[in-house]
């Protein structure tokens, strides 16, 4: 069978710490291989290091034959689903929009969604039996459809290798069954080469066609479960004494391993433990024999196995790339004001070594980062000096002048997390981030509580009231774009329930281009503009340059002075934690008090 995974003499560090060493594997195309293996023994290290998202200390990682850092990260991302052990949503998004994130690697970043992308999604959602789900939340799925909906985003990758870090945790023994049944299916219909890690240990020799166990960074065993999994390598692995024994569940040969003191007791009244197949109770005959075998494992492990505390997070960012940060990060490099003022409102100010330079911070922002390096502004990121600070986090938005970034951090190795804010629900969910990272998860549930309560205060005094006729515009008089309900500000125009008229041009996405013929079809009564500039200085000019020219001269919004340059600070950048703030100046635009 053809070879697609091969690593030789592969050593891998965090920091000055090596924790894989010298290793050598070889995954055939369409196999099912389980890395098994003690907490801390290297297991996902060496996953992600199969995935390419973590650069060898020394060796090198081959896929089909070619070093896998020879290739670019998308070429990977076309070839190879990482899914990491982490279930976090990105935000409030639906399944759908979660699935759509699996096309990204096959998309250049102006590319439209295509029709070719949405029967691959489709098909993806069908095999995942995730169909019915697509359009609700993923914060609202339960825990087994949150993988399922995790693994339709992978299979729209149209992988080759799908790589899984524990795709069972915390998950019941029954989801964990119905997940791993799942894996199998897709693997058996579309020749997938699958790499999990597991530490179910019953589980991974049950699923799995392959052991590779792994100790202290290097290979205990490699080779089938019926070659490799006997008591004396769970000996080895674990320090416990075992009993593996033969077991038939449903016509299908596997092993089934107690700890030593169960299976005396199992052996004074079975000899050898088979289950047949029985109409309407293979499942949960199953679920009992493996549970007991979990349960055994579990409540008899030596208690030095006790998981230590959390090191890493591993998250979705919004460019849809896995990313494994610190759990409490000590040396934290912003990019951009936004999260600047989250992260900062969230507790994490004391570990921000380096900010960007903007003009926009609040008076809170300057005196809790006034020991922050400034790194140079959102456009124009100073990598010398965000090197020079030896982040252990970079945190940036969806610019390219940051993703550009990600290659050379990484092989710094130094996690990059893109977050782009274009609603409230994301920003609720980057301070939810921000607040587990920083250990201050109580006072970023404390922001997030106080800014919808001000939110909602808003919205209830414009409740019932007619909304202008109005347009958004991004640019210059020369040079206009016109935002829609799908950008932030627009998302803020629809809370006040709505009226902007671009939401019912041709085309689909948060940014159209502006088109005179129908601005004056619709004659908008507000427009409010958005530019990089005090608005004091270019809000007079605004007026006066759209009241000189033709095309602009006859709408209603110029007619009778009703053209607003919106506050630089809240609007030209996402007002992070100020969001009523900004919803509030929208209010007073579009409700007056005389009205």
């Amino acid at each position: 069978m053809e070879e697609l995974l091969r690593t030789h003499d592969l050593s891998v560090s965090y920091g000055s710490t090596e924790i894989i060493h010298a290793v050598d594997i070889s995954i055939r195309r369409a196999e099912i291989a389980a890395i098994i293996g003690p907490n801390g023994s290297g297991k996902s290290t060496l996953l992600k290091a199969l995935a390419r998202l973590l650069k060898p200390r020394s060796g090198v990682v081959e896929f089909l034959g070619t070093d896998i850092w020879s290739r670019t990260e998308r070429e990977v991302a076309q070839r190879i689903a990482f899914l990491p052990q982490s279930a976090d949503p990105p935000g409030d998004i639906t399944v759908l929009e979660l699935v759509h994130m699996g096309r990204l690697p096959h998309r250049k970043f102006w590319d439209t969604f295509s029709k070719e992308d949405g029967d691959i999604c489709r098909e993806a959602l069908m095999r995942t039996g995730m169909e019915s789900f697509a359009m609700r939340p993923i914060r609202a799925l339960s825990g087994g459809e949150r993988q399922r909906a995790r693994l339709a985003m992978a299979l729209a990758q149209q992988p080759e290798a799908l790589l899984l870090d524990e795709p069972t945790t915390y998950l019941d023994i029954r989801h964990q069954l119905a997940l791993m049944e799942l894996v199998e299916e897709l693997h058996d219909a579309l020749g997938l080469t699958v790499v999990m890690v597991l530490h179910d240990l019953n589980q991974a020799v049950r699923s799995a066609q392959r052991l590779i166990a792994v100790c202290a960074g290097e290979i205990l065993a490699d080779g089938s479960p019926n070659a490799v999994f006997t008591r004396e390598l769970v000996r080895g692995l674990y320090g416990v004494e075992s009993r593996v024994s033969d077991i038939e569940i449903a016509g299908r040969q596997t092993k089934l391993c107690l700890p030593e003191r169960v299976a005396k007791d199992l052996a004074h009244t079975h000899n050898h433990l088979y289950i047949t197949e029985v109409p309407m109770r293979k499942f949960g005959i199953i679920a009992a024999i493996l549970c007991l075998a979990s349960a055994a494992l579990f409540l008899l492990w030596p208690h030095e196995q006790a998981p230590p505390e959390e090191t890493e997070l591993t998250v979705t960012d919004s460019t849809g790339r896995s990313v494994t940060l610190p759990a409490h990060p000590q040396r934290v490099v912003i990019l951009n004001p936004s999260n600047l003022d989250l992260y900062v409102a969230a507790g994490g100010a004391e570990n921000i070594v380096g900010k960007p330079t903007s003009q926009v911070f609040s008076e809170t922002v300057k005196e809790k980062t006034a020991d922050a390096e400034e790194v140079g502004i959102i456009h124009q990121p100073d990598i010398e000096k965000i090197l020079a600070l030896h982040p252990d986090l970079v945190i940036g938005t969806n610019v390219p002048f940051h993703t550009g970034l990600v290659e050379t951090l990484s092989n710094a190795g130094v996690p990059l997390y893109i977050r782009a804010l274009d609603d409230v629900p994301s920003l609720f969910g980057a301070l939810e981030l921000y607040g587990k990272l920083s250990g201050h998860e109580e006072d970023a549930q404390t922001q997030i509580a106080a800014i919808q309560q001000k939110l909602d205060s808003v919205k209830k005094k414009t409740e019932g009231r007619m909304p202008p006729k109005n347009l958004l515009v991004f640019g210059s008089p020369d040079s206009f774009n016109m935002g829609t309900s799908k950008c932030f500000t627009g998302g803020l125009i629809e809370m006040l329930g709505g009226g902007n008229i671009a939401d019912h041009a041709d085309g689909d996405g948060a940014y159209l281009p502006l088109s005179m013929e129908f601005v004056a079809r619709e004659n908008p009564a507000v427009i409010f503009v958005i530019v990089h500039g005090p608005a004091e200085t270019l809000e007079p000019k605004m007026r006066r340059d759209l009241q000189e020219s033709e095309a602009w001269a006859d709408v209603d919004a110029v007619k009778n002075g009703r053209v607003y340059v919106l506050p630089y600070d809240l609007f030209a950048v996402n007002p992070g934690i100020r969001a009523a703030d900004a919803l509030q100046t929208l209010a007073d635009i579009m409700y007056p008090a005389s009205q």
